[in-house]
């Protein structure tokens, strides 16, 4: 029999504490009778020793997973979509916080946010370095991956919603149609990691020294030079083209399963995770690709994401293309 502990963990404390006041004669007399009290004892003992989470460490969260834990004091649920469709409609205790109206280069519109600007924004919505914090979309996923990402870059891993609201609602689950009420102001401090973010001279280097594998997540058009955006066609030397919404079910909005992911990776070309490069991934202007780049970080692979993409690099004179 499946026993769900989620809803003790709230209690464990005082569990805890009267099951050192009983003894070890209690525990030894219930294990005798009921078998299943060993795993309740030993999982609560191991939440009062290493304060373990439930939340997922691969960067996705189910619905029914969000659904069980709307309650978590710790938990913040973040719309990275359009305002207004926020204020209309959202998943309960949600606010919003979207990033394309904070850029710091306005030549190319989808360029990293400022450091001390997004610290400031995410403390605004509510949020603490140890809080744990699901984002979602109300249309694209590919928006709320591209939150995950810049999350990621300074310092802070966060989920997103696997399916977004659409899938949330599909199934049922509680929607708020009041207005939305804003959270007390949180204290995030970043911390800017390396090894996320690849810019175009970092990309020239690896280039040159072969250091790590390039992936093209735009569309086959797009990679072949067919379909324009830019000044220039085609793709990066060597960049093997996997189009992002290869990692999707088109049906669902959702990640495919980590062994069909696996499969995807294998049959583009791609070595098995632990024997792999670092993977970089660009796409037109640095969305795309960070979908792709979460795709593969969940089945293992370190990945980095060329963040000012094709809208640089194709607008450049001298950046070699095939």
């Amino acid at each position: 029999m499946f026993l769900n502990l989620e809803p003790a963990y709230s209690l464990a404390p005082a569990i805890f504490a009267l099951l050192i006041l009983s003894g070890h004669l209690l525990f030894i007399n219930l294990s005798e009778s009921f078998p299943p009290f060993i795993a309740v004892y030993c999982v609560l003992c191991s939440y009062m020793l290493d304060g373990s989470s439930s939340f997922p460490t691969n960067g996705v969260v189910s619905t029914e997973w969000l659904n069980d834990n709307l309650n978590d004091p710790s938990l913040r649920i973040l719309n990275a979509g359009q305002f207004l469709a926020f204020t209309q409609s959202r998943i309960p205790g949600a606010t919003h916080l979207r990033l394309g109206s904070k850029l710091k280069d306005e030549k190319l519109y989808n360029t990293l946010i400022d450091g001390a600007v997004f610290e400031n924004a995410v403390s605004k919505a509510g949020i603490s370095n140890d809080n744990k914090v699901v984002v979602y979309s109300t249309t694209s996923s590919k928006v709320a991956t591209r939150t995950w990402w810049v999350f990621k870059r300074f310092g802070m891993d966060v989920a997103i919603l696997d399916g977004g609201f659409q899938k949330w609602k599909a199934e049922g689950y509680e929607v708020d149609n009041n207005d939305p009420i804003a959270r007390q102001p949180g204290t995030f401090k970043r911390d800017e990691i390396d090894g996320v973010l690849v810019t175009m001279q970092d990309l020239e280097a690896t280039l040159k020294n072969d250091d790590a594998l390039i992936v093209d997540v735009r569309t086959p058009d797009e990679y072949n030079g067919v379909r324009v955006k830019n000044k220039r066609g085609g793709h990066v030397p060597g960049a093997i083209n996997i189009p992002h919404t290869d990692f999707l079910d088109e049906d669902k909005g959702t990640f495919l399963a980590d062994d069909e992911l696996k499969d995807i990776a294998r049959s583009a070309g791609l070595p098995d995770p632990e024997n792999a490069k670092k993977i970089v991934t660009y796409c037109q202007s640095g969305v795309r690709a960070t979908l792709a780049a979460l795709a593969l970080e969940k089945i293992g692979y370190d990945v980095a994401v060329y963040e000012r993409s094709m809208l640089e690099w194709q607008n450049e004179k001298e950046t070699p293309l095939e």
